[in-house]
């Protein structure tokens, strides 16, 4: 329960600086005949400029101004600059940008109740809330509000901070049903990923990583109750044991601390290709993997560069943990990138690199290249390298985890060769590697291509998972120029796991 105390109405101020005697004035004042939670004490405003001086109080209430929700027609917007994004809250839910980026994402209640006998939330329209809990106020002294959700028996409420936004929902009345509580929470513009249980990543497609975080439950006796987080198909769903709970409930994450990089270098491309690099060194964590395939380090043009950075308890760290370069012209080496799996089941995910323009012994074949994760991280030194083998081929376009095809224990992987021929003119071809106790196999145990030209089979590869569940993954392919019917309509491609290769 959030209280808030209010300060004196105003006239009693203007009373004692010879204000006419002939006003009149209250003899007492019943404080809550008075909004109360809108302004502060006056003891505690006086107690206050004498800690920290006058001229330091006003800048942090002119500060503290700059958190209050705005409202723009039927929603309101938050704007934060420490966080550097600005959010609104509709109908809808939260929409969240970060500063000068066109990407969003999007984090709406989609139900709650018991596991079970879920909920579907209506759609309402926010409102403007009470204070918020860390009592901050502006420059004229009133507080800075939150904006809430009247849901039915739930209370949703946002609060704006310079430590992020903080989301809240109270239980007002208890859902029927046994089992804990559950919130369900649809995302979109962003990739969830729990990694521990009070924290989440929502990665969007440019980079940028936003906490989801510091999750705490408790009820009105202050006891904290055991809540966690889950990933779901939707997005995340918030979970609630209150078997033990006295009272109303309340569940409170964070929104917090984006995360973003950049590389500095003129026309470097940094983040044309970025993944998830799995958990390169085991430790809990999810890593990030980044290329900029025309990095130039001085000495070479457009050779490419790629990084990577570790996960941990406050998030990926702003300085790269691991960083490759091949170190000699038009390489393009990290055109793409992407977790690799763990292709040598040693515990530790590797990743995978496409360098379309590098060469061995052809020029511009292409060449694709894998790192090995361990306890300490990504190994110096490449542990494979596959190659397109034919001239301009654009081997590398396109790299992915294929997950495990065989069903052997061992990830795969997928590469694709956009501008590969084989009878036909830039028809594209997509090779399979399987892993094993000693890594990658050098030869692909299958390939395909369309026999079609220019279709650029292979721009994009990508391990799907087990979509008919017998227990080989499975893996797919695009053509972005292929034909059937329509001049270069596109056409996309899914190829089964079976036992020893694909189908």
């Amino acid at each position: 329960m959030r209280v808030h105390l209010g300060r004196f109405p105003v006239v009693l101020a203007l009373a004692s600086c010879g204000v006419d005697p002939s006003v009149t004035t209250p003899a007492a004042v019943d404080a809550s005949t008075f909004e109360s939670e809108a302004f502060e004490q006056p003891a505690t405003r006086l107690a206050e400029m004498s800690e920290v001086g006058w001229s330091q109080v006003v800048q942090q209430r002119i500060s503290a101004g700059e958190y209050r929700p705005y409202a723009e027609g039927a929603a309101f917007r938050l704007n934060n600059p420490q966080q550097d994004y600005t959010a609104w809250l509709d109908s809808e839910g939260l929409v969240l940008a970060p500063q000068g980026k066109a990407q969003r994402v999007e984090l709406q209640l989609s139900a709650w109740g018991r596991e079970g006998a879920l909920r579907d939330v209506t759609a309402v329209e926010p409102q403007e809330g009470l204070c918020v809990r860390s009592g901050a106020v502006d420059a004229m002294g009133e507080c800075i509000r939150g904006v809430e959700y009247a849901h039915e028996g739930l209370t949703e409420w946002w609060e704006n901070d310079p430590a992020g936004i903080e989301q809240g929902f109270t239980v007002d009345a208890f859902p029927e049903g046994d089992g804990p509580l559950v919130f369900e929470l649809a995302v979109s513009g962003a990739q969830s990923q729990v990694i521990s249980p009070d924290e989440a990543l929502l990665t969007l497609d440019s980079g940028e990583v936003i906490h989801y975080r510091d999750l705490l439950a408790w009820d009105e006796t202050g006891q904290t109750l055991p809540a966690w987080m889950e990933e779901t198909d939707a997005g995340l769903r918030l979970v609630v044991d209150d078997a033990l709970a006295q009272g109303q409930v309340t569940v409170d994450p964070w929104l917090t601390q984006i995360w973003t990089v950049e590389s500095n270098g003129g026309t470097a491309y940094y983040g044309y290709s970025l993944a998830s690099a799995g958990d390169v060194n085991n430790d809990g964590y999810a890593d990030i993997i980044v290329g900029a395939y025309g990095y130039d380090d001085g000495g070479s043009t457009d050779e490419g560069r790629v990084w990577a950075y570790y996960g941990g308890a406050n998030g990926p760290s702003t300085t790269a943990d691991w960083m490759k370069e091949p170190s000699y012209n038009d390489c393009f080496f990290g055109w793409s990138v992407g977790t690799a799996g763990d292709v040598n089941n040693d515990g530790y995910d590797d990743v995978i690199i496409g360098a379309p323009h590098d060469e061995n012994n052809l020029s511009y074949e292409g060449l694709a290249y894998v790192f090995h994760g361990s306890a300490t991280g990504l190994g110096t030194s490449y542990a494979w390298r596959g190659e397109g083998d034919q001239s301009t081929s654009f081997y590398g376009s396109s790299v992915s985890a294929a997950g495990d095809v065989n069903n052997d224990g061992y990830d795969d992987v997928i590469v694709g060769a956009s501008t590969y021929d084989n009878g036909q003119a830039d028809e594209g071809r997509a090779f399979v590697y399987l892993g094993s106790s000693l890594g990658l196999a050098n030869t692909a145990v299958w390939t395909s291509e369309t026999n079609q030209a220019g279709a650029y089979f292979g721009c994009e590869v990508s391990g799907v998972g087990d979509v008919n569940n017998d227990g080989y993954d499975e893996v797919a392919v695009g053509a972005w120029h292929h034909t059937n019917g329509q001049t270069y309509e596109g056409g996309a491609f899914v190829y089964l796991g079976v036992k020893g290769r694909l189908n």
